[in-house]
């Protein structure tokens, strides 16, 4: 019977090895595209698209105060932009 467990848990492991590599690949990734909001209201966004200069980024509505003529965008890379 212990050498059966053995053989279990050794496959278990074998299995959750690649989910892990996965999810740090899903971090780096949440990492390069998260932004921080700041200037309008307060919050966060992902950049979802690119086209030439321009960025698109995705965030919620109450982070968006349209009262305010610009935000600040501050990138993964601690850089501000104004929008």
């Amino acid at each position: 019977m212990s050498r059966l467990s053995a053989i279990i848990v050794g496959t278990t492991i074998a299995l959750v090895q690649p989910q892990i590599a996965w999810a740090q690949d899903v971090i780096d990734i949440a990492q390069e595209i998260t932004v921080y909001i700041d200037g309008c209201s307060s919050g966060s966004g992902v950049i979802f698209n690119k086209k030439g200069n321009t960025y698109y980024v995705l965030t919620a509505n109450h982070v968006v105060d349209e009262n305010q003529k610009f935000c600040r965008v501050q990138t993964p890379d601690e850089k501000k932009h104004r929008t």
